[in-house]
């Protein structure tokens, strides 16, 4: 079994401020990342005829992932992101008392040691932890670190024959998953023994987790995620 995640509510936990400055270096890194990805595009001789490919037909790493729908890449999106040292930053608005294993930043996901502890125990060595902080309004970070988190692997993992007619096709050939699917299976080849994975051509901002994560994070009490449909998809 297979489920989709989204941040529990409330959404944002703790209320931050986006730092402009940050965003700056954040912006910038975004395009580098935009632009490694279409100079790798170009050497492999695509280019000439992408625009005439649908989403399907030019892949997960194509320019029309990079148009104006789309925009540039974020952590999570199934992309490898570059090294850096210096934290990027959001200021909390109040210091709180605690603060959940997963929470959503003006960056993207947010998890705790705990929740990589679980990830690398089933899925070791294949996504990424970019340094982050939360700093008070002086400045100082707050002694509960976080990590964002960068899920690298940007799959399509949907069998779109074996779902039910909630998976329809439209008119750029991209598969679209209706709200609140019932019959959605994964393929379990494509998913090749990941834990997690961004679904880059079914559904709109989806990142998806095998069960035995799932379960996973459900015992060591990991907090802030849940299930983004009630239901659970089978992986055949």
């Amino acid at each position: 079994m297979a489920c989709f995640v989204i941040w529990n509510a409330p959404y944002v936990s703790p209320a931050i401020e986006r730092i402009p400055e940050e965003h700056v270096r954040f912006e910038s890194m975004r395009e580098g990342l935009v632009e490694t990805y279409l100079k790798a595009w170009k050497s492999a001789e695509k280019e000439t005829h992408h625009r005439y490919l649908s989403r399907r037909e030019a892949g997960p790493y194509s320019p029309k992932e990079f148009g104006a729908s789309r925009g540039k890449p974020w952590p999570n999106h199934g992309h490898i992101w570059p090294n850096f040292d210096e934290p990027l930053r959001d200021r909390v608005k109040k210091v709180p008392k605690a603060i959940k294993d997963v929470v959503c930043t003006s960056f993207g996901y947010a998890v705790s040691e705990k929740f990589i502890e679980v990830l690398e125990a089933c899925d070791p060595g294949r996504n990424q932890y970019l340094p982050f902080e939360f700093i008070d309004r002086a400045g100082n970070p707050l002694p509960d670190r976080r990590w964002l988190l960068n899920v690298t692997s940007r799959l399509a993992t949907i069998d779109v024959d074996r779902s039910g007619p909630n998976v329809v096709e439209s008119s750029n050939a991209t598969v679209c998953v209706n709200a609140g699917p019932t019959s959605l299976v994964f393929d379990k080849k494509r998913i090749a023994g990941r834990a997690i994975w961004y679904e880059w051509l079914y559904v709109h901002e989806g990142i998806a987790v095998t069960e035995i994560f799932w379960s996973a994070l459900q015992k060591a009490k990991c907090t802030g995620w849940s299930p983004k449909f009630e239901e659970h998809f089978p992986e055949v």
